[in-house]
């Protein structure tokens, strides 16, 4: 192949790749607002400005573009959060990158978290199709990253003497708990918690200065 053929390939390449990042990005937003099971393909493709047919040679199906858009957050997702641990001169800061690029990502993509905490919606018109087993043999993957982070902090004495699982179900929890609390229609609620109050609470603990409990 010449070097023109290669760089005319290169050229379709990143241009397919942006029509693929617009119909996922359409998709995401009719996810968030209408429901998976309310939008359809065509609505995808309306909402895109691309037509149907061009959608079908992209993706199988609409359950295919649910799990490509859910790979291709994803991807993003743990590659901001890897590059911030990765950064850190120690475990303490590498669970601070943790927390502070994980409010941003979904700071950013409100959208994609509204779409996934349905995944427990108690009505069965709201919940979108379960995850793929890739999908979710990948995020173990990332708890069991972030364990290792918590248990080579114990074992230096950065941390308290915890299980490496339990810390990250904590850190996990508290998370999400406050990226879900950003759905709230007031928006100035939206920043009433941020990196640096969880960072305190995690690792200052609730109790004043000088308290014990018994």
């Amino acid at each position: 192949m010449s070097a023109d053929e290669q760089q005319e390939l290169s050229r379709r390449e990143r241009e397919r790749r942006w029509r693929r990042s617009l119909i996922l990005e359409a998709a995401e937003e009719l996810f968030s607002t209408r429901g998976y099971h309310a939008t359809s393909v065509q609505q995808i493709a309306e909402q895109a400005e691309f037509s149907v047919g061009f959608l079908y040679n992209m993706f199988e199906n609409k359950e295919d573009i649910y799990h490509r858009l859910a790979d291709w957050r994803w991807e993003e997702y743990h590659g901001q959060i890897r590059k911030g641990m990765e950064e850190a001169q120690d475990e303490v800061e590498a669970i601070r990158a943790l927390v502070t690029a994980k409010l941003e990502f979904f700071r950013e993509h409100r959208q994609f978290f509204d779409i996934f905490v349905n995944l427990c919606a108690v009505s069965p018109e709201r919940r979108p199709p379960p995850l793929s087993s890739e999908w979710i043999e990948r995020y173990l993957e990332y708890q069991s990253e972030l364990e290792d982070v918590f248990r080579s902090g114990v074992e230096r004495g950065v941390f308290a003497d915890l299980d490496p699982a339990a810390a990250v179900v904590t850190v996990e929890g508290v998370t999400n708990a406050i990226i879900r609390r950003w759905s709230r229609p007031v928006e100035e609620e939206r920043e009433l918690i941020g990196a640096e109050t969880i960072e305190r609470i995690l690792f200052n603990g609730l109790l004043a200065e000088g308290q014990h409990h018994e």
